[in-house]
């Protein structure tokens, strides 16, 4: 799937919700050159366990990048997986604007 950097983009998905506490939990858009760029927290405005909506950084070229979604979150609020599960995806990054965003992961 694409999308533009600068731009919301919106995951669906099942236990999506970015949640624990290791250090390797969040959101990130790997390069083809595997140069990585977390998404902040503060770029998370919906964070529920079927949907996500985030910023892509405005300071990403266009490219192929590998989106990298890694969670503890398991269903409920109260406890969180041991290990953490990471999702991937591919997504091409443009420059014009369109996309066909939302994707499910």
């Amino acid at each position: 799937f694409s999308a533009t950097p600068g731009a919301n983009l919106t995951l669906t998905g099942r236990n999506i919700k970015v949640a624990g506490d290791d250090p390797s939990v969040g959101i990130a858009l790997i390069a083809s050159d595997d140069t990585e760029t977390k998404i902040p927290a503060g770029a998370i405005g919906v964070n529920q366990p079927s949907k996500l909506v985030f910023v892509i950084p405005a300071t990403l070229a266009a490219g192929d990048y590998t989106l990298r979604l890694t969670t503890q979150f398991k269903g409920d609020n109260i406890s969180f997986l041991k290990t953490p599960r990471t999702l991937t995806q591919a997504i091409h990054l443009t420059e014009d604007g369109e996309t066909d965003s939302p994707s499910e992961i």
